[in-house]
């Protein structure tokens, strides 16, 4: 059958198979399951709420989430399904953003999530109506057995959902996606991934965002076992106890999986370490297509079925795709989870794009490192005013790119030509005339006074590959040179000083240790050997704090916002320059 609007995906899959599990929740305890027959009756409960507060067929309904739910699937699932609007909103919104949502959608119904802090968003526009977003797994919530009949008039066109990106720098923008915007990444995402009816994928990014509601509602239209998971703090414990096929994951997630495997290792013995790093050195260096060498492998083999082995069962031993977006991976940790045995298939997209533009493809040749791939079938990219190395402004067109931005037409103008190109902001380059690398954010290169140009995100993830260092944002503009503000890894950090038989006192008093600093100098100048002389790192400063959502120094993506941390240590930055 195809596919005029979202809730058809749910109607497909009833006449296929009422009765298999297919989603299924964390609920503290356990996991809780549903069949499409139950998932059926979940979202007619929820059609009956909406219904019992008289809300009409183009109704903004604003929709708070956490992580994907029982309840917050279905809600959003009846919302399409009666031609109203869901309006998805970041937990980590600001008071003053939210306020400006309200009063620019007028939504006087907010269902939102038990998990989020609902004090930020109290307000004081009477009118608003708040419901907490929960559903029990009972499917005596409605006994009603008949198949979803959508309303006859939600066709492509019909705006489906309201995305309100983070916002912040100024006015958050209100992204309009049709069911038509959405179905067309569904239909080109669903042939590229390497799923069945047979496979289990986990669920853990937001729901608000973009990327894992697409992913949802693709792996729903594959028919695969969905597993909800609502406390992240389960997440290495759900892989062993599920064993899923694939999720999608930001590279921070990556990078910590990778951080917690390093941390075990510090307490092995030295010959153990010995032979670890010796793997991570080969695997770091994987080349899927190398002609063949018995002796390469060899050691590929040697690295995937013995030395990895416990690495691989901590991933559940199922894993074989992870689907990482929103930011940029270190080709590295690709290259190292391949050679483990698990894909890593590096994609990019923008909510203004219902999310997908590129991704690197499973198959053989249709995969590169270091690149977010090649397009989706249906979408174009061009790169305009490029520069003598041939990176410029990405402009995107197809199905996916969206209506435009809610009520604020002047910024819709700004960011669409009049012939349908979506200007994204993001600057990159095509590798062999194929394969799309984003260079960064056109917002963030900056010029050194040398006029040299730098590309932070990129610089940022090459810094990265040192164990010790958690996080870190790259300062130089119209500067002579470059210095950094750097988060530690303080578990690596312990444990190196548990090596080095160094007293341990607190986080915040260690960061002024003379050793400390003397060790994150060498691994620093470790890294500027490799680079450019413009691209080195000249002085560092340690903040104290972990950057996260809720103080301000990480987008609801897990990305750093770079405004926020030269706001905050402003004085700390030029004081880097006075010492150098």
């Amino acid at each position: 059958m195809s596919l005029t609007n979202i809730s058809d995906i749910l109607v497909k899959q009833l006449a296929i198979d009422r009765n298999s599990n297919r989603l299924h929740e964390f609920q503290g305890n356990g996991w809780a399951s549903l069949s499409t027959e139950q998932i059926n009756s979940g979202l007619h409960h929820f059609r009956h709420i909406l219904q019992s507060l008289q809300l009409q067929k183009g109704d903004l309904i604003i929709i708070i989430p956490d992580g994907a739910t029982f309840g917050c699937f279905f809600l959003d699932m009846a919302i399409q399904s009666l031609a109203m609007v869901s309006v998805l909103v970041h937990k980590t919104t600001k008071q003053q953003q939210w306020d400006q949502i309200l009063d620019e959608t007028k939504a006087q119904h907010v269902f939102i999530a038990s998990s989020v802090q609902k004090d930020a968003f109290i307000t004081s526009h009477s009118s608003v109506t708040f419901h907490e977003l929960a559903y029990a797994a009972d499917p005596l919530h409605s006994t009603k057995k008949d198949v979803l009949i959508p309303v006859e008039d939600v066709d492509t066109d019909t705006l489906s959902t309201i995305i309100y990106t983070s916002g912040t720098t100024g006015r958050p923008k209100g992204v309009m996606l049709s069911h038509g915007n959405i179905l067309a990444n569904v239909a080109a995402m669903c042939p590229l991934l390497p799923l069945d009816h047979t496979s289990r994928v986990l669920s853990l990014l937001p729901y608000s965002h973009a990327f894992e509601r697409t992913l949802i509602l693709s792996y729903l239209a594959a028919g695969t076992q969905i597993y909800f998971l609502t406390d992240r703090n389960y997440f290495s414990s759900a892989l062993e106890d599920i064993h899923p096929h694939a999720f999608a994951a930001v590279p921070r997630i990556i990078e910590k999986m990778y951080q917690r495997a390093e941390q075990e290792l510090s307490t092995r013995s030295t010959l153990q370490q010995r032979v670890w790093k010796w793997a991570i050195a080969q695997g770091e260096k994987y080349r899927p297509r190398s002609k063949y060498n018995p002796l390469l492998w060899g050691k590929l083999f040697l690295i995937r079925h013995i030395i990895f082995r416990r690495f691989r069962k901590r991933l559940g031993d199922s894993l074989q795709v992870i689907i990482v977006g929103a930011a940029h991976l270190n080709p590295a940790l690709g290259r190292l989870f391949s050679a483990a045995g698990v894909h890593i298939r590096e994609g990019y997209g923008l909510t203004e794009a219902s999310p997908v533009v590129t991704v690197n493809r499973m198959s053989p040749g249709l995969n590169r490192f270091g690149t977010v791939g090649i397009p989706l079938a249906g979408v174009k990219i061009k790169l305009v005013n490029e520069d003598e190395f041939g990176a410029g402004e990405i402009y995107v067109k197809g199905p996916n790119v969206m209506l435009g931005y809610y009520n604020q037409a002047e910024e819709t103008a700004k960011v669409i030509t009049s012939d349908g190109w979506f200007k994204t902001g993001d600057v990159g380059k095509l590798i062999n005339n194929r394969f799309l690398q984003i260079t960064d954010r056109k917002k963030d290169l900056f010029k050194t006074s040398s006029g040299k140009y730098i590309a932070p995100s990129l610089l940022s993830s090459v810094f990265m590959e040192s164990r010790f260092i958690d996080q870190i944002m790259i300062v130089g503009f119209q500067r002579s040179y470059l210095v950094a503000l750097i988060y530690l890894s303080f578990d690596n950090l312990k444990a190196w000083a548990n090596r080095e038989n160094i007293h341990w006192t607190d986080d915040k008093y260690m960061i002024l240790n003379i050793k400390i600093k003397t060790l994150l100098s060498e691994e620093i100048k470790i890294i500027n050997d490799k680079l450019a002389a413009h691209e080195c790192v000249r002085n560092f400063y340690l903040i104290p704090e972990e950057p996260s959502v809720e103080n301000g120094l990480l987008s609801a993506t897990l990305k750093p916002i770079r405004q926020a941390w030269l706001t905050r240590y402003a004085k700390e930055i030029e004081e880097l320059y006075v010492e150098s």
